[in-house]
């Protein structure tokens, strides 16, 4: 995994910057702090934060914080791949790139809040719809109950 992460991002990650306040680290969240802390993939996983899930939550923290819809949702699409030197391939939508899609009910740039109104999901060239990530969702919570009893 260290060859995998800058080390700069690790040391921000794990606390040797201080981030307690996005207002005045926000040159440095719209540049570096991205998708990862947001639970894309984290240097330190925590069993108890969610993929997925927990993406929309931080990217509501981070308006509230003071970015706006638009910078945040940047946190979680060009940002990380600027920060991985992806762009060849990834943070965009346009031809040649790897464009997995979340289609929503609701204009984010209004509310932050309707990045959880997911329409479907376009991943790897195949669309999920409402009622098939609603079947997915079923069956992870089956399997999470089967794990806990």
């Amino acid at each position: 995994m260290l060859a995998f992460y800058p080390g700069h991002a690790i040391a921000f990650r794990h606390g040797s910057r201080e981030a307690g306040n996005v207002r005045d680290e926000r040159s440095h969240a719209v540049r570096d702090k991205n998708g990862a802390d947001a639970g894309v993939a984290r240097a330190c996983p925590n069993p108890y934060v969610y993929h997925g899930f927990s993406l929309h939550d931080e990217l509501g923290l981070l308006v509230r914080a003071g970015l706006t819809p638009a910078e945040a949702l940047r946190t979680a699409t060009i940002n990380p791949a600027r920060f991985l030197g992806l762009t060849d391939s990834l943070g965009v939508v346009a031809t040649g790139k790897v464009a997995d899609l979340v289609l929503l009910d609701g204009n984010p740039l209004q509310d932050i809040a309707n990045t959880k109104r997911i329409r479907a999901v376009i991943q790897g060239g195949r669309l999920l719809n409402r009622r098939a990530l609603d079947g997915l969702l079923a069956r992870a919570k089956a399997l999470a109950a089967t794990e806990t009893n």
